[in-house]
């Protein structure tokens, strides 16, 4: 059944934001704010529409970033994409990542959404990611 993105996903959890199918996907990337300040950062989850980044630097909700993504490994062709911070959650001090920060992509990408769930698929099955009931990669 498809779920009412307007309403509480649980008792006491705020309403569903996402707008597409998100995928977990480990893989590196990079933010880049106005002022040329670069970060390294992890990715947890992506969607065409955006993603939930791992980083160690706060940012502000409506912070415009460039984000590149270095989804395809090493060698692969790097995409970068204009993005603006949604919400920003502290993650806790017991990692390298301190924070988890949401980010929306300028422009869905259906080339990002297909890359991340085989790169999910791949993580899966090579043992990297766990699996929970809910989720939908395969």
């Amino acid at each position: 059944m498809a779920r009412n993105h307007d309403e509480p996903s649980a008792v006491g959890e705020p309403p569903e934001r996402r707008r597409s199918e998100r995928h977990v996907a480990l893989f590196p990337a990079t933010f880049e704010t106005i002022f040329g300040d670069r970060q390294f950062c992890l990715s947890h989850d992506v969607s065409s529409r955006g993603g939930l980044f791992l980083t160690t630097e706060e940012y502000e909700p409506g912070e415009r970033l460039a984000v590149e993504l270095h989804i395809g490994g090493p060698y692969a062709e790097q995409r970068s994409t204009p993005a603006r911070v949604v919400r920003v959650r502290v993650h806790g001090p017991d990692t390298v990542w301190l924070y988890d920060t949401a980010v929306e992509f300028e422009r869905p990408s259906t080339d990002l959404d297909s890359e991340a769930k085989s790169l999910s698929a791949r993580q899966r099955r090579l043992g990297l990611l766990q699996r929970n009931k809910s989720d939908k990669d395969g």
